[in-house]
C-alpha cells in the first residue's frame, strides 16, 4: 500500500473521528426531519435533508475540504518533515495521491455520508439516472475544488514562499472559488438560468457544430478540469522531488485549452436563433438579426481563432506571473538559441513560453482567417464623439497583432521587475502596474480629452486603422532595453 496515503489514514481516520462524523452528522439530519412539517408522504423532509445535505457537503468537503489541501504540503513544511519526505524512495504520483487523498479521507468521510442523503433523494425523485449523475457531478466539484488549492500551495512551494500564511489564505480562496463556480454553472443548467426559471426548457450547449445537452457538457467539463489540475499537482511534485520533467504536460493542456474554448464560439453563432424574433435593437433590427448577419461560417471560424489565441494569451499571463523566473534558464536558452540548438532551446523554455508561441499561431492563424467585418446594424447610430469616430468595420487583424504587441510589452513589464537582484515581491509590483496600465491611465487620458494617447494603453481605440499596433511595438522594445540593462547592471554588481 501507498505508505504516505497509509500514513495519513492512521492520521486522519483515528476511531474518535470515525464515531463522530457519523453521529454528528446524523444528529443533524435528524433535527432537519423532526422540525420540519409533514407533507404526508414525507416528501418536504426529504425535500429539506437534501437541502442541509448539499449545505454541508459545500461545507465540509469544498471549504474546509480546500483548506486542508491547501496545507499539505506547506504544512510539513512549517513542521520541518518535509525534506525527509522529499529524500525518501516515495515517488511523485504516490506522493500525491498519499497526500490528496489520505490527507482529506476524514473530510470524504463526511462528504460520503452527505453524498448518500443526495444520491438518495435525486433517484427517489427524479430517476437512477439523475442520481448517478449528482453523484459524479459533486465527487468531482469536492475534487477539483481540493486540487485547486493543493496546486496553488504547489506553486507557492516552488515559488519559495511555502510558509507564507498569505499564500495560504490565497489558495483557499481559490480552492473555495473553484467550487462555487462549478456549482453555479451547474445550477443554470438545471433550474434557473440568471435568476429566471427555466422549467421545461431543456438547455443545450453548441460546440463546434455539435449539440450537447447543457448537463453532460458540465459533467465533461469538470471531468476535464479534475484531469488537468491533478496532472499538474503531479507535475509540480515532479518538481519539488526534483526529477526531470519536460514540458509536454503543459504544452498538451495548452492545446487543450485553445481548442476547448474555440469551440465556444460556436454558442455565440448560434446565439440568433435562441433570441425572440420580436425583440428590437439599436435603429429597429432584431438582435438574432444582426447576429445571423455578422455570424457568417467565414465570421465562426475566425471567432473560433480568436477564442484560441484569448486561451492562449491568458495562460501566458497566468504563467508569467506565478511561475519563478530563472534567468540562469533564461540566459541558457538564448546561447542555445545563438548557437543554433534549437532543439534544446524549445526543449527548455519557459513555461509562459510555450503559451506565448501559441499566442503567436493563434495570431497568424487570425491573420489567415480573418477579414474586416461590416457593422449593419449600428449603421445608423455612427456619430462622431469625444473618442474618435465609430467604425463602419471591425477589422479583428489590428485587434490581434495590438493584442500581441501589448503583450510583449507586458512580459517586458514582468521581467523588468524581476530583473533586480534582491527585488522584494516583483511579480506583485508588475501586477499592480498592469492593472495602472490598463485601468487607470486610460481613465485618466479620457478624463483629459486627449483621446490620441489612448493606443498605447488601450487595445479598443475607437480610431481602427494599421497605425494603432505601433504604440505597443514601440513600449514593447523600450521596455525589453530597460530589461538588457538593468540584468546588465545586476551582472556587473555581481562581479
Amino acid at each position: 500500500m501507498n505508505p504516505e496515503l497509509q500514513r495519513n489514514f492512521w492520521l486522519e481516520l483515528s476511531p474518535t473521528r470515525l464515531v463522530m462524523m457519523p453521529l454528528v452528522l446524523g444528529l443533524i439530519f435528524i433535527a432537519t426531519w423532526t422540525s420540519t412539517d409533514l407533507a404526508g408522504d414525507g416528501t418536504t423532509q426529504l425535500a429539506a435533508i437534501d437541502w442541509v445535505a448539499r449545505t454541508l457537503f459545500f461545507l465540509i468537503v469544498v471549504v474546509w475540504g480546500t483548506w486542508v489541501a491547501a496545507r499539505l504540503v506547506t504544512g510539513e513544511i512549517r513542521g520541518r518533515t518535509w525534506d525527509t519526505q522529499r529524500m525518501s524512495a516515495i515517488s511523485p504520483m504516490a506522493m500525491v495521491l498519499g497526500k490528496l487523498f489520505g490527507g482529506t479521507a476524514f473530510v470524504w468521510l463526511g462528504g460520503l455520508i452527505c453524498l448518500t442523503v443526495i444520491v438518495f433523494h435525486e433517484v427517489s425523485t427524479e430517476g437512477l439516472g439523475d442520481g448517478i449523475q449528482a453523484l459524479l457531478f459533486w465527487i468531482a466539484t469536492g475534487l477539483f475544488a481540493q486540487l485547486t488549492a493543493f496546486f496553488v500551495s504547489m506553486i507557492a512551494v516552488r515559488r519559495g514562499a511555502a510558509t507564507s500564511r498569505l499564500m495560504s489564505i490565497f489558495s483557499l480562496i481559490l480552492g473555495i472559488s473553484a467550487g462555487w463556480t462549478v456549482l453555479q454553472a451547474w445550477a443554470a443548467t438545471q433550474s434557473e438560468l440568471f435568476g429566471v426559471p427555466l422549467e421545461g426548457v431543456d438547455i443545450s450547449i453548441f460546440w463546434f457544430g455539435y449539440e450537447v445537452k447543457a448537463t453532460t457538457f458540465q459533467l465533461i467539463n469538470i471531468g476535464f478540469s479534475v484531469f488537468w489540475t491533478f496532472l499538474g499537482c503531479y507535475v509540480l511534485m515532479r518538481h519539488e522531488l526534483q526529477t526531470r520533467t519536460g514540458p509536454w504536460v503543459w504544452i498538451a493542456y495548452i492545446i487543450y485549452s485553445m481548442v476547448f474554448y474555440a469551440g465556444y464560439a460556436d454558442a455565440i453563432a448560434n446565439l440568433g436563433s435562441m433570441l425572440p424574433a420580436d425583440a428590437s435593437g439599436k435603429g429597429g433590427v432584431p438582435p438574432g438579426e444582426v447576429i445571423a448577419q455578422l455570424m457568417t461560417g467565414e465570421t465562426t471560424l475566425a471567432l473560433r481563432w480568436a477564442f484560441a489565441t484569448g486561451a492562449a494569451i491568458i495562460l501566458t499571463y497566468g504563467s508569467l506571473i506565478l511561475a519563478p523566473k530563472d534567468w540562469v534558464q533564461m540566459r541558457w536558452v538564448r546561447d542555445r538559441f545563438l548557437h543554433a540548438r534549437i532543439d534544446q532551446a524549445l526543449l527548455n523554455l519557459p513555461a509562459w513560453g510555450y503559451a506565448f508561441i501559441a499566442a503567436i499561431i493563434g495570431v497568424a492563424g487570425l491573420f489567415y482567417y480573418v477579414t474586416p467585418v461590416a457593422l449593419p446594424a449600428i449603421d445608423a447610430t455612427v456619430q462622431t464623439t469625444g473618442l474618435g469616430t465609430l467604425p463602419a468595420a471591425i477589422d479583428g487583424r489590428i485587434i490581434a497583432i495590438t493584442a500581441l504587441f501589448f503583450l510583449m510589452r507586458d512580459i517586458g513589464i514582468v521581467l523588468w521587475f524581476n530583473a533586480g537582484k534582491s527585488a522584494k515581491r516583483p511579480d506583485l509590483g508588475a501586477f499592480v502596474t498592469l492593472v495602472l496600465l490598463y485601468m487607470i491611465v486610460p481613465m485618466i487620458v479620457l478624463g483629459m480629452q486627449q483621446s490620441w494617447l489612448l493606443p498605447a494603453f488601450s487595445l479598443w481605440h475607437l480610431e481602427h486603422n494599421w497605425m494603432q499596433p505601433v504604440w505597443p511595438f514601440v513600449e514593447a522594445v523600450v521596455v525589453f532595453l530597460l530589461v538588457i540593462v538593468r540584468r546588465n547592471g545586476v551582472r556587473e554588481r555581481s562581479v
